[in-house]
Formats: C-alpha cells, sequence, structure tokens
C-alpha cells in the first residue's frame, strides 16, 4: 500500500478537491483505494455522497471496534470518515490520554490492511493537530496543494516545518486555482524560486467544473472529462504515480 497524504495548515488550497479526484483517478486505473479523511468539516464524506457514518476512525484508533468495516464507494474505492468537528475533538482528546504515542495508531491500522489497499488516500484538516501528525507519521508520500496568495505562503512554511519536525520531507507542491492575474504570476514566480525542489510540473487551473463536481458528487473525470479540472487531474495523477513509482494494475 502507497500511502499517500495531502496536506496544508490552511484551508480553502484545493486539498479536499484533490485527494476527492486522484482517488477517482487511481481506482479508474484499476487500483483499490482506501479514502481516509482526518477532517471533521467532513467535506469530503459529502463530496462521496455519503449520509451515514457508523463507524468512525476514531472508533478504530481507540479500539471500540474488532472488525475494519469501511464504508463501499464501489469495488475499487472504500472510506472512512473522521466523523464530526465535535467526535473528532473528543476522539484526538481520548487519543493522547491513551498512549503518546498515539500518533502511531493510524501507521498500525495502515498496516494491519496494507495488503488488502494498493493506494491510501489521506486528506488531513487545516489544522496541526493530532490527525495531522498521525498522517505524516503513516504516510509514504506527503504532497500539499496551495494557491498563489500572499498568506499562502506563511501557511506552506509552517506546514514544511511542522513536516520536517515529525521526521519526514514533503514529496511536492501542488499549485492548485492557477489564474493569469498579474498578482497570481507574480506570487507563483516567488513560490518557484523560493520552493522550486518541491513544485510539480503539473498546474492545476482555475475551473468552475471542479466545484460543480463536488456539488453533484461526481468526479472531474466523469461530470467534466473534457473540462481544464479533468486535463490537470489526470496530468498530476500521471505525474504522482511516475515520482512515486505507482504501476496500474493489470
Amino acid at each position: 500500500m502507497k500511502k499517500i497524504v495531502i496536506t496544508n495548515r490552511k484551508g480553502g488550497v484545493g486539498k479536499t478537491t484533490t485527494v476527492f479526484n486522484l482517488a477517482w483517478y487511481f481506482a479508474r486505473k484499476g487500483l483499490k483505494v482506501l479514502v481516509i479523511d482526518t477532517d471533521g468539516q467532513q467535506d469530503l464524506k459529502k463530496s462521496f455522497g455519503i449520509t451515514n457514518v457508523k463507524v468512525s476512525l476514531g472508533d478504530y484508533l481507540l479500539g471500540k471496534v474488532n472488525d475494519f468495516d469501511p464504508i463501499i464507494i464501489n469495488d475499487k474505492l472504500h472510506f472512512i470518515s473522521a466523523g464530526s468537528d465535535e467526535n473528532v475533538s473528543d476522539d484526538m482528546i481520548a487519543l493522547q490520554n491513551k498512549s503518546p504515542m498515539c500518533f502511531k495508531l493510524l501507521d498500525k491500522l495502515l498496516n494491519a490492511i496494507a495488503d488488502d489497499y494498493d493506494i491510501a488516500m489521506i486528506d488531513t484538516a487545516p489544522a496541526l493537530n493530532l490527525y495531522t501528525k498521525s498522517a505524516i507519521y503513516s504516510s509514504d508520500c506527503i504532497y500539499i496543494p496551495m494557491t498563489a496568495g500572499t498568506f499562502e505562503i506563511d501557511a506552506i512554511r509552517t506546514t514544511i516545518n511542522f513536516v520536517k519536525t515529525n521526521g519526514k520531507q514533503i514529496n511536492g507542491i501542488i499549485l492548485t486555482r492557477r489564474e493569469k492575474t498579474g498578482l497570481s504570476q507574480e506570487i507563483e514566480k516567488g513560490l518557484i524560486d523560493n520552493y522550486s525542489k518541491y513544485m510539480l510540473d503539473t498546474k492545476i487551473r482555475k475551473n468552475i467544473a471542479l466545484s460543480e463536481a463536488l456539488a453533484v458528487k461526481e468526479s472531474i473525470f466523469e461530470f467534466a472529462p473534457k473540462s481544464n479540472g479533468a486535463v490537470d487531474y489526470q496530468a498530476l495523477g500521471d505525474e504522482i504515480s511516475s515520482r512515486e513509482g505507482i504501476k496500474w494494475a493489470k
């Protein structure tokens, strides 16, 4: 199982959109994908059209359930929800009370089911909390989506430092919602100058179809296969697959 974490301390940069569409990208390639949402805002759950969650990520990590029973999207795509903000907060407190090494429990869970999946896609909250630390600890690779904005620069610096503090390295930065405005291009140039070793070649252009697809619970590949969003996320999936040595199912 290749464990891919999508993270950024700042919200609104396209984490959920990226996890959602990359998960569908890998599933469409024939790989078996487990999507894990660690964000109590539950946007990813809503994107998949899930209305009822019986077992949350916290239930698994706290040992409240014995059997692994993810939500089945289809035969190639399974899902685990973090639950609501309130549940996430309570679960993280319970985990911290349980053990100072509780951030390792997610990795233990994933290792136990590693033979059942090819890919684990992990979405994180816009917060450097216990679940984000757990995701980073368990990761094989970490990608940061970001938009070309002034406040985003501070967020990406903080996120990279947090990742390094937890013993991992960033595998790449994904520029999302790319625009051709003068300010955006100026900030983008600064990003490339400062983070050139991290910047992926693929850039996700601003595309209304991406938001519309999420609203109707469809991947961009199904909703608008000829849109810029579909073209860009296809290219992103190809680039990450090449970088990470991910092979397609035969």
